[in-house]
């Protein structure tokens, strides 16, 4: 009779019935190491054709705690690859802006305390080039290839930047009455700004020879610092990224010179934070290589944790998730609950743990699919979907199912040995 419950107990649970119920749901944290890649095989794998124009973004992951660098296509902000992952700045304290390209695959970025960075996206290095040496909160950085001259503004003035030496002159006070927080120079050598007003961002042109900024007008976006202006060298186009706190999602827009107006264009990955946005120029051009595109897709996720539940058991569980990309590109889990309901995971290294918490709701007998988990690489290709199932028997026999659920790996031989 022993024998018969046992075999019984082990076959409710294995049984997989699909039931995926409503229930709410939350991400945790993870923590990665120092990466760097090749920014040439990256480039490949985006396969960009000669008339693709392309940005690059400094910015946080949604936890703000991991800075990514990343390249992505203006026309397509889905098509993008991690250049630089979990880049670590010298005196890190919250790098604030920086729009600035140099050629050669160099990025100038700045934080608030006034220190100016050199960014290598081909060697993923960070070089301190100086200190701005000026009061208050130093907020960003552009450049005008032309004349040669780099500027930058602290919330109440312009200044001119030393480019070898991070030292600052000052030019003049921009006379806005609230916090002038992006800057970007136009083909014409024209500087624009972005004020942060405590009613919604303003647009400015600003005189590079007084200093002075005069409103042109509102951009119609509500007030936030996570933003970074640009200009496009190629057609002379002014962008703007903008983060919606709601929605923890960045915005892409393109922004009007006469009349500040902005033009909805896209959104950006799903929680990224942009401290830094750059549009190449000059003489950038694209090997194309067809070794590199193909991509291939991460392995099927595993999952680990808990299984078997008792009736009425509920509470927040941690799940473990890991899975592997055959090409060694980064990956990030999509969690979906029920049809229209998904969230994604932050980007974690190909073969790292990433734990997540997951509420569990075992409210009556049964085998119930919670959520299904796929993993998708950075450059979008996407593994078969993988199932969090759980069983809440009808006779509970508590030594067995705390031994199971110790035990994840001898519950996966029984379950295929029985199937």
């Amino acid at each position: 009779m022993k024998n018969t419950l046992f075999r019984k107990e082990l076959i409710i649970v294995i049984i997989i019935i699909i039931c995926i119920p409503t229930t709410g749901k939350s991400i945790g944290d993870f923590t990665t190491n120092n990466h760097s890649s090749n920014m040439e095989k990256l480039m490949k794998n985006l396969i960009l054709s000669e008339n693709d124009d392309v940005g690059y973004i400094f910015g946080w992951d949604s936890n703000l705690t991991i800075h990514h660098t990343i390249i992505f296509k203006l026309n397509n902000l889905e098509d993008f690859s991690i250049i630089c992952y979990n880049l670590s700045l010298p005196h890190p304290y919250w790098p604030t802006g920086g729009s600035l390209w140099i050629q050669n695959s160099i990025m100038y970025i700045c934080n608030i305390e006034g220190y100016i960075y050199k960014l290598d996206f081909e060697e993923c290095e960070v070089e301190v080039i100086g200190n701005a040496g000026i009061l208050g909160e130093f907020m960003d950085i552009t450049y005008d290839p032309d004349k040669d001259v780099m500027w930058g503004i602290n919330t109440k003035c312009l200044y001119r930047i030393n480019m070898q030496t991070g030292n600052a002159i000052l030019v003049g006070c921009l006379n806005n009455p609230y916090f002038m927080v992006d800057i970007a120079c136009d083909n014409d050598g024209k500087l624009w700004g972005i004020e942060y007003d405590f009613s919604g961002m303003r647009f400015y042109s600003i005189n590079t020879i007084t200093g002075y900024a005069t409103l042109v007008g509102n951009t119609g976006l509500p007030a936030n610092f996570y933003t970074s202006l640009v200009c496009n060298k190629k057609d002379n186009t002014l962008y703007l990224s903008w983060f919606n706190s709601d929605t923890l999602s960045s915005k892409f827009y393109k922004i009007n010179k006469n009349n500040g107006n902005k033009v909805y264009l896209d959104d950006f990955q799903t929680g990224l934070r942009i401290n830094s946005l750059s549009i190449p120029y000059g003489q950038l051009t694209y090997s194309i290589n067809e070794e590199y595109n193909i991509n291939n897709p991460p392995e099927l996720p595993e999952i680990e944790g808990q299984r078997i539940f008792k009736v009425g058991e509920t509470g927040n569980y941690n799940y473990i998730l890991s899975s592997t990309d055959p090409d060694n590109d980064y990956i990030r889990f999509l969690i979906e609950w029920e049809e229209n309901i998904s969230e994604w995971s932050d980007f974690t290294k190909s073969g790292e743990e990433l734990e997540i918490v997951i509420p569990i709701f075992a409210e009556n007998k049964g085998n119930y699919t919670v959520c299904r988990i796929k993993a998708v690489d950075s450059l979008g290709a996407g593994s078969d979907w993988a199932y969090l199932e759980i069983t809440v028997p009808t006779n509970h026999y508590p030594k067995f199912t705390n031994f199971l659920n110790r035990f994840p790996l001898l519950l996966k031989i029984i379950e295929r040995v029985l199937l």
